[in-house]
């Protein structure tokens, strides 16, 4: 069998309509996997490479209360062999006031002792590390503090049951890049004033948080389950800083959660339109391929040659999908750089990209079986008759539908990653997808048997209902 590319040329290039509303939808689906899949997996490989400045620690653990006695004698004893490092801060909400109680904001506290990032850099406004700064009756503040309370470096505040001075302005911090949700200001005070606040009682709703650095990086995980054997569950966490959920994971992993699912819902709308414009596509040329037919072409030929069509149209789509997915990565990036630690680099993901470049053959593929399969239903006798029924075989096309249908489960479970909640999901679409057709068909039904008066709107709800008798007539010839 002999490819005849000026054939190919002259099919697409009398059609471009339909074929760069093809490449679009190709281009489209493309643009969303590569960009969202892709920026996703480039922020978790970005953020691990970054891990140990995110949590400034090799070990973090956390507890709402004092540390079980076992869990601090473990720590107490690892410290005094010199395998690791210890540095604690608390963090919980105040009232922080001016000296003379005219003002008053509520603020997040955050009492650090010595050593205090272990790895990444407190940023102040005065370019000093934070250890040379932050001293007994000193506070560093964040900046927005000064606004709302109208003070300036050197000025007095009040912090429960003591005075400290605003020492230095705080820019960034490695643990918390997300200033940007917290409910008050940030303000670092020293561990040596913890007392002299008063403000840890019983019942205080405090954050402690321990920090370890290991001396040998190789035995920080074993030396993390060594502290969880002994550590009570229920109200101790520890992690090392590749298992811990910082803010800023936190806050991606649900961005990302949503964006893949506005993701999946664009790739589903883009593979109708793939279909639906490839029909249209194949609806012009039934005349083209009737005469081929009855000029000897077998039903393989012609499915050849609008399969070539297809390819080179989902490639240049694909192409294009592909380069703006990158571009719409780097965008994300740079809107999003803000809520990233200082210095965090952006990597391109490409195993993500290899995944895209799959998932968006397999969209093509599934959408442009149907439109292709319905060729080999278009017989000769079209020449003279367009309105004879094409028969087209059902069981072929529920497959499609089918294998379609897992498909966009198996993508909905993937990024849900909890079987319960995915089939509430799934469960939910199906019964929106229910409903409106339901709807739909009501409205129609209502504009039907509707007598309208002006001519442009009359046209206009004519024109739904326009196949319907062709249907009917193809109907009665199939009968007859």
């Amino acid at each position: 069998m002999m490819i005849h590319p000026g054939f190919i040329r002259r099919e697409i290039a009398r059609s471009s309509k339909q074929a760069v509303v093809f490449i679009l939808c190709v281009g489209l689906s493309l643009v969303t996997l590569t960009a969202f899949g892709g920026f996703s997996k480039s922020i978790q490989q970005s953020l691990l490479q970054d891990a140990r400045k995110l949590h400034a620690a090799d070990i973090v653990i956390r507890s709402r209360e004092t540390l079980s006695e076992p869990l601090s004698r473990a720590i107490s004893a690892y410290v005094r062999k010199w395998h690791v490092t210890l540095a604690r801060y608390h963090e919980f909400y105040s009232v922080i006031r001016t000296d003379d109680d005219s003002t008053s904001v509520l603020s997040q506290l955050k009492v650090v002792e010595k050593g205090y990032p272990f790895y990444g850099e407190v940023l102040l406004q005065s370019g000093r590390p934070l250890h040379e700064v932050l001293a007994s009756g000193r506070a560093v503040v964040a900046p927005t503090l000064l606004d709302r309370l109208g003070l300036k470096l050197g000025d007095t505040i009040k912090v429960g049951y003591t005075s400290l001075t605003v020492q230095d302005v705080v820019l960034a911090e490695p643990d918390r890049p997300i200033s940007l949700f917290s409910f008050g200001p940030r303000v670092f005070i020293a561990a040596e004033d913890l007392d002299a606040l008063g403000l840890l009682q019983t019942g205080s709703r405090v954050r402690h948080v321990h920090l370890l650095k290991v001396k040998d990086s190789a035995q920080t995980d074993a030396l993390a389950q060594k502290l969880s054997q002994v550590a009570d569950l229920e109200r101790e966490q520890v992690d090392t800083f590749q298992t811990a959920r910082s803010r800023i994971k936190r806050f991606f992993e649900q961005f990302m959660f949503f964006l893949n699912l506005v993701g999946i819902f664009i790739l589903v709308v883009s593979g109708v339109g793939i279909q639906s414009t490839l029909t249209a596509l194949l609806n012009e040329k039934q005349y083209a391929i009737a005469i081929m037919k009855a000029l000897g072409a077998g039903n393989r030929h012609v499915l050849v040659h609008y399969m070539i069509i297809v390819v080179l149209l989902g490639s240049i789509g694909m192409g294009a999908g592909i380069l703006m997915g990158i571009l719409v990565q780097y965008g994300l990036a740079h809107l999003l750089s803000a809520f990233l630690p200082p210095g965090t680099p952006f990597l391109i993901a490409w195993s993500g990209m290899v995944e895209s470049v799959v998932l968006g053959l397999l969209v093509v593929l599934i959408f442009s079986f149907v439109p292709l399969y319905r060729l080999r239903d278009m017989h000769p006798v079209m020449v003279l008759r367009k309105d004879v029924p094409m028969p087209t075989r059902r069981w072929p096309v529920f497959a499609c539908y089918g294998v379609f249908a897992l498909f966009f489960f198996g993508l909905v479970f993937r990024h849900m990653q909890d079987v319960r909640f995915g089939l509430y999901f799934v469960a939910g679409l199906g019964g929106l997808i229910m409903i409106t057709t339901v709807v739909t068909y009501g409205m129609l039904r209502v504009l039907k048997r509707q007598h309208i008066r002006n001519l442009a709107f009359r046209q206009a709800v004519k024109g739904l209902f326009r196949n319907v008798p062709a249907k009917r007539k193809n109907q009665d010839l199939k009968q007859a």
